[in-house]
């Protein structure tokens, strides 16, 4: 693999050059195999308390690094992703496909939960500041997912193909919530209620979103439901 530049040495580019070294050690691929084939992560809970309660400073050293342990993931994550553009596509799809089965995807939807819920506590006790730093976070999250930069002759990500990615997730959900939310008194249809009034508080502070963005997606839903119900008529 050729290198346009060389890295900036540290602690993540010290350990590449000894990870290069060990993957040419058949002895310790096989210890990596034994090791991978014992993970527990249902102890991942036990291992997080252990590290915050037994040592509360050293914890708060380790958080205080979060963005750097955070961009070692987002980069790895980055280059995975370029490099697994060469994979045929065939096999890539079966691989995937294995990986997404063993995704605990329902702790990972719960964790999102309380992250959220966590993160709207401290925002409304951190005032303005904390606003403007998660605003301009998440600008940087939507400018990097609708403009990828393209990899081996890949053709760039465009806003309206992430819509059509969206799209049957969004199909997917609608047909799993609408009866929750049609249930007097379910969660689902308290979370309606709440984003409806929401909606209304931001139609109130945002007229132009509300008429450039809001009104069209409206008279989308408005025309489907006409179709429903001239299907149910009939």
């Amino acid at each position: 693999m050729e290198e346009t530049s060389l890295p900036r040495r540290g602690p993540i580019e010290g350990t590449s050059r000894v990870v290069r070294e060990l993957l040419r050690t058949p002895r310790f691929k096989k210890t990596v195999n034994i090791l991978l084939s014992e993970l527990d992560p249902e102890n991942t809970g036990l291992l997080v308390k252990t590290l915050m309660w037994e040592d509360p400073e050293l914890f708060l050293s380790l958080f205080g690094a979060t963005p750097d342990i955070a961009n070692v993931a987002i980069n790895g994550l980055l280059e995975l992703s370029r490099q697994l553009s060469n994979f045929p596509p065939g096999l890539l799809a079966s691989f995937l496909s294995v990986l997404m089965e063993g995704l605990e995807m329902e702790s990972l939807g719960t964790a999102v939960g309380k992250v959220r819920d966590l993160l709207v506590e401290v925002r409304d006790s951190g005032g303005q500041p904390l606003v403007d730093s998660l605003t301009d976070l998440l600008r940087r999250f939507a400018r990097g997912a609708t403009g990828f930069t393209p990899v081996s002759g890949a053709p760039s990500v465009s806003a309206d193909k992430v819509v059509d990615s969206v799209l049957p997730v969004l199909a997917s959900a609608a047909a799993r919530f609408g009866g929750e939310a049609a249930r007097e008194g379910s969660e689902t249809s308290a979370a309606v209620k709440k984003l409806a009034d929401g909606v209304r508080d931001i139609a109130s502070r945002n007229p132009e979103f509300m008429k450039s963005v809001v009104a069209p997606l409206v008279e989308a839903g408005k025309a489907a439901l006409a179709g429903t119900d001239a299907g149910e008529g009939s």
